[in-house]
């Protein structure tokens, strides 16, 4: 049997339907000059830590005093409330943001492995979505992290 790795991978990151839910192995958002991205991590399994990692094509983004065009943000050591502001943004701009966790046993991270997907529920009238991920650990589960993303001017 395929794993949902292998299912997202063969449909290029998503989306696709299981189970009823609408998922992604990545989540993008198209970015502008000076777009903001308010990432608030709502909810979290302690063990593996969870974290999303994001990665811009065509511009970079800063965060505290860091400007990068990868970052990873961790539940343990990020702030609930997280914003982001776009930078050196050229045409075609946009962050592709996936789910991860750290494999203690080999001090790596880990993503889109196993059952690593994302359910993405849009809001119909905000530029923003609710991202319900689940790790790659056991059978997928999509409370393993819980996560709202919105982009603003």
């Amino acid at each position: 049997m395929r794993s949902l790795a292998d299912v997202l991978t063969a449909a290029d990151g998503g989306p696709l339907t299981y189970e009823g839910r609408e998922l992604y192995a990545r989540y993008r958002v198209d970015l502008a000059q000076s777009d903001r991205l308010r990432i608030t991590f709502m909810r979290s399994k302690q063990t593996p830590v969870q974290g999303l990692g994001l990665h811009c094509e065509h511009c970079q983004l800063q965060v505290s005093g860091t400007t990068a065009k990868d970052l990873a943000l961790w539940t343990d050591t990020a702030p609930k409330d997280v914003e982001l502001t776009a930078i050196k943004v050229r045409s075609g701009a946009y962050v592709d943001i996936v789910n991860q966790w750290r494999d203690e046993k080999h001090g790596t991270t880990m993503y889109r492995l196993n059952s690593a997907a994302m359910e993405v529920v849009r809001d119909e009238d905000e530029d923003g979505a609710t991202l319900r991920c689940s790790d790659g650990w056991g059978q997928p589960a999509f409370d393993d992290l819980v996560v709202y993303v919105r982009r603003f001017k």
